[in-house]
């Protein structure tokens, strides 16, 4: 009879797989979600399930919610497997840098790895188009300014338009202007210098400022500049 030909202790000593997260930090707004990928990569020709779970901080259950595609992944030998790993930040998650913490065993053989996630307060930005102006004393231009959602801000954002002296007039509507989460919404904006204003570069700043009194205190007011450039009477 034949013998079968074992495989040496020390090539199964050396059997391994390792772990890796493409990106391997997220960065995300409170009330959205991201995700990385999961990537477990045969050392020595390891082929053997890989089981997974994700765990959040004691301290965030109720908020941070971390799901992976599958909990269990089998790479080739010499070869590779992936899983997805989503996190979600819900609505009150509080601002900060937490680990998400992923603990995976196959075989003898068992790793971890760490992924930070960066959560920041919901938010939304301004934007004007044109971006900037050109104005003759006497008359007026005008620029659009768009509100636009980020990680699911809703509510009323109030705007503000100011000039560097009371002789270049400006007027903004509509204020405020309601923003659903992801959404947008248009404003405009009129600038009109006066006759007596002095031709020559200027900033017109638009500010956005959220009204809910409930939206969280980290949360800061956008503002927007705008090059005015004026010239003489037509």
């Amino acid at each position: 009879m034949l013998a079968v030909p074992q495989l040496a202790d020390g090539s199964q000593m050396l059997r391994d797989y390792s772990l890796a997260a493409s990106p391997s930090s997220l960065s995300m707004n409170q009330g959205s979600t991201s995700t990385t990928t999961i990537t477990a990569s045969s050392v020595n020709g390891f082929d053997l399930s890989i089981g997974m779970t994700a765990s959040v901080p004691s301290t965030l259950p109720a908020f941070l919610l971390a799901t992976l595609s599958s909990n269990a992944v089998t790479p080739t030998s010499y070869g590779k497997a992936d899983t997805v790993l989503t996190v979600t930040a819900l609505t009150g998650t509080p601002a900060g840098t937490y680990q998400i913490t992923l603990t995976s065993s196959g075989g003898t053989r068992s790793h971890t790895l760490t992924i930070s996630v960066t959560v920041g307060p919901q938010d939304f930005t301004l934007l004007a188009n044109p971006s900037s102006m050109i104005a003759v004393q006497g008359s007026f231009n005008t620029t659009t300014i768009t509100v636009t959602s980020e990680g699911g801000f809703n509510g009323n954002v109030s705007l503000t338009v100011t000039a560097p002296m009371d002789i270049i007039g400006v007027a903004g509507g509509p204020s405020p202007v309601h923003l659903v989460a992801s959404g947008l919404a248009t404003s405009v904006v009129s600038v009109e210098p006066s006759s007596l204003t002095t031709p020559g570069p200027y900033i017109i700043t638009v500010a956005g400022q959220p009204e809910d009194s409930r939206t969280p205190s980290t949360l800061l007011s956008q503002s927007r500049l705008l090059p005015l450039s004026l010239g003489g009477r037509l």
